[in-house]
C-alpha cells in the first residue's frame, strides 16, 4: 500500500507542477500580449501619458521639424518673396505640410530648415477646401525630422498648448497658449485660387489662445508631449485668438493628397437660404427650420436627383436640418463624392411621401453652391 501511495503522491506532484507551469505560461502570453497591445495604442496616440513635457523640452523636440516657407513670385526675371508661412516636415520622403494660401500661385518655393539650409520646393498636391498642401523636397535624412502627430480628440477647453511660429519677424519662435475653443465646428474663410476666389469652410476648427501672427500660418499646435495637433491657419495681422486645424483631419487628407494628388469633397449642387419664421410666413409653409432651396445648378446632382427651387431640405439621412451649417459640417465630416444621401422634403408646403435619394457630387472652386 504504501508503493501505491507513493506513485500517486509523485503522480500528483508531477500533475501540479505541469499544471503550474501552463498556468504561468499563459500568463506569460497575456502579459507580453497586453504589452505589446499598451506599446501600439501609445504609438498610435490613443493612450497618452499623463505627465507633460517641459516648455524647453517641447520646443527642443519639435523645433528641427518646422521649416520656413517661402512664396516667390517672378517680376521682370527676378524672384520676389511675396509671401512667407511655416511648414512642418511630415516624413521623410521629403513631403512637408503647409496652409494652401501660403503656396498659392507661387513662381518659386523656397524652403528654409533650422540649421539654416535653403532647398527648393515643389507643390506637389492641394486641398482648396481644407487650406492644405504637401510640398516636395529632395533633402538629406539628417534634415527631414518628421514630426509625431498626437490625436487633436484628446484635446479639451483649457489644456496648454504650444506653438512654434513666427513673431515680429523672428521664425522659430515658443509661445504657449491654451485652447480656447473645441472643435468649432465651422469657420468660414475666403480663398484665392489664381484668378478664381471663392469662400470655404472649415470643420471641426481648434479655437486657441495665444499670440501669433500670419507668418505662424502653416506651423504646428502642440500638445503636452511636443505632438502635431494641429497646423495653424491665419491671414491677417497679430491676434490673440488662432484657428487651427486638427489633426485627425490633416492624416485623413494629406495621405490621400500624398497618395492621389487630390481630395475630393462632396457636393449637392444647391443655393439657398436658412427658414426663419419670417421667411415661413412669406411662403405660407409650418416649417421655420431648414434649408430653403433658392436655386438648383445645372448640371449637378441636385438638378438629375429632381430637386427643385423652393423646397425645404428638412433633413439628410437621420440628421434634422436647422439650417445650412448642418448640412454642410455633414457632407464635410461624413460623406465623400458618389456616396448617396436620403433628403426628407418639403415641397408647396408638403412633406413628400417618398425622400430623394442623391448622389453626391465633386465639389468645384469656385462654387457658391452647398
Amino acid at each position: 500500500m504504501t508503493i501505491v501511495y507513493e506513485k500517486i503522491s509523485k503522480k500528483l506532484i508531477l500533475a501540479l507542477m505541469l499544471a503550474a507551469m501552463i498556468v504561468a505560461a499563459i500568463f506569460a502570453a497575456l502579459y507580453l500580449d497586453l504589452k505589446l497591445k499598451y506599446e501600439e495604442l501609445l504609438n498610435q496616440q490613443i493612450i497618452y501619458p499623463t505627465s507633460s513635457l517641459s516648455p524647453t523640452e517641447i520646443y527642443e523636440k519639435a523645433n528641427a521639424s518646422v521649416v520656413v516657407i517661402e512664396k516667390k513670385l517672378n517680376i521682370s526675371g527676378f524672384f520676389k518673396t511675396k509671401n512667407k508661412g511655416l511648414g512642418i516636415i511630415y516624413d521623410r520622403d521629403g513631403h512637408i505640410i503647409t496652409n494652401f494660401h501660403i503656396v498659392e500661385g507661387a513662381d518659386l518655393i523656397q524652403v528654409k530648415f533650422s540649421n539654416g539650409t535653403i532647398l527648393e520646393a515643389k507643390l506637389l498636391a492641394y486641398d482648396i477646401y481644407s487650406d492644405l498642401a504637401v510640398l516636395k523636397v529632395n533633402a538629406s535624412e539628417t534634415l527631414l525630422k518628421p514630426l509625431k502627430f498626437g490625436d487633436s480628440d484628446f484635446l479639451k477647453v483649457g489644456d496648454t498648448v504650444y506653438i512654434i511660429g513666427s513673431l515680429y519677424g523672428l521664425p522659430w519662435t515658443l509661445s504657449i497658449g491654451y485652447i480656447h475653443t473645441y472643435p468649432e465646428k465651422i469657420l468660414q474663410m475666403e480663398i484665392q485660387n489664381g484668378s478664381e476666389r471663392g469662400n470655404i469652410t472649415l470643420i471641426d476648427i481648434i479655437n486657441f489662445h495665444a499670440p501669433i501672427s500670419p507668418e505662424s500660418s502653416g506651423g504646428p499646435l502642440l500638445d503636452g508631449q511636443g505632438r502635431l495637433v494641429g497646423i495653424i491657419v491665419i491671414k491677417n495681422g497679430m491676434q490673440q485668438i488662432g484657428y487651427a486645424i486638427p489633426s485627425r483631419l490633416i492624416e485623413k487628407i494629406i495621405s490621400e493628397l500624398i497618395r492621389n494628388h487630390e481630395y475630393d469633397h462632396a457636393w449637392i449642387g444647391i443655393e439657398g437660404k436658412n427658414m426663419n419664421q419670417t421667411l415661413a410666413e412669406q411662403i405660407s409653409v409650418n416649417f421655420t427650420t431648414g434649408f430653403l432651396i433658392t436655386k438648383v445648378l445645372p448640371k449637378s446632382p441636385a438638378e438629375t436627383s429632381g430637386l427643385k427651387s423652393g423646397d425645404i431640405i428638412i433633413k439628410i439621412d437621420d440628421i434634422l436640418v436647422t439650417d445650412e451649417s448642418e448640412i454642410i459640417y455633414y457632407l464635410e465630416k461624413y460623406k465623400r463624392p458618389y456616396d448617396t444621401v436620403e433628403l426628407v422634403i418639403c415641397r408647396n408646403g408638403t412633406v413628400l411621401d417618398e425622400p430623394i435619394f442623391l448622389r453626391l457630387g465633386r465639389k468645384p472652386f469656385p462654387t457658391l453652391g452647398l
